[in-house]
């Protein structure tokens, strides 16, 4: 799923890609600058997962590297995350993460996210309220895909002013900033609204807001209109 979605992607350009994935009950991050099938060299063929996150990157913080390719993990693993958007407040985050012992690998925004979720879970031992409170701290736009190291059936997830939906699917469940990487799965969609958070199984949605699990319609949409998204364009 991951790979070809990212696939579905290749159109919006990107200069590194990279993948994280549930190996029993540990996380593997896989990440390279350039294309998608240099990442599919580096990620198994017989790859059997119930859980992964994917991700292609257009720098806007950093260079394009692999360090600075995404998905980004927190100082002890806890967390794993992709990104899209950009976080306005990152320094002055990253100054005081770094006055409380927390160390950075990368040059970008995104991985003050993974710490802060880390930094807030270890005070009050709870992922939800770790990202309620990372979204509470942070100025800027971000759709976030998050893996806890704990948790081998649930993918958190998370959005302000950057696509992000829901695939309903038939013993799965998506996330992508797109329909298009999950319109062979799935024609139902849940379009996410700012400031929604939550986590999903194989079996089960919950969204969050404002703190109390709301529910969000799915519309259904017609594949052969999806496939018309690039015109005349290759």
């Amino acid at each position: 799923y991951c790979i070809d979605g990212l696939r579905k992607l290749e159109y919006r350009g990107y200069d590194s890609a990279g993948m994280a994935y549930l190996c029993g009950d540990k996380v593997v991050v896989r990440k390279v600058t350039g294309r998608v099938d240099a990442l599919d060299t580096i990620v198994p063929n017989s790859l059997v997962s119930s859980l992964g996150i994917a991700h292609t990157r257009w720098a806007t913080h950093g260079q394009p590297t692999s360090v600075n390719a995404h998905p980004h993990q927190s100082n002890k693993k806890l967390f794993t995350i992709v990104h899209n958007g950009v976080i306005e407040n990152f320094r002055p985050l990253t100054n005081q993460l770094k006055a409380r012992g927390f160390s950075f690998k990368s040059a970008t925004d995104t991985e003050v996210i993974a710490n802060l979720l880390e930094r807030f879970y270890i005070r009050s031992g709870s992922v939800m309220e770790a990202i309620a409170e990372t979204m509470g701290a942070l100025d800027g736009s971000y759709a976030l895909a998050i893996i806890f190291a704990n948790e081998t059936d649930r993918l958190y997830f998370a959005k302000k002013a950057s696509p992000l939906l829901i695939g309903v699917g038939e013993g799965n469940n998506l996330l992508a900033s797109d329909s298009l990487p999950m319109i062979e799965s799935t024609d139902r969609f849940i379009d996410l609204e700012d400031g929604d958070y939550g986590y999903m199984t194989e079996e089960e949605i919950h969204i969050f807001h404002d703190g109390k699990e709301i529910h969000r319609e799915y519309v259904v949409r017609d594949s052969e209109l999806l496939h018309h998204d690039l015109g005349d364009y290759p």
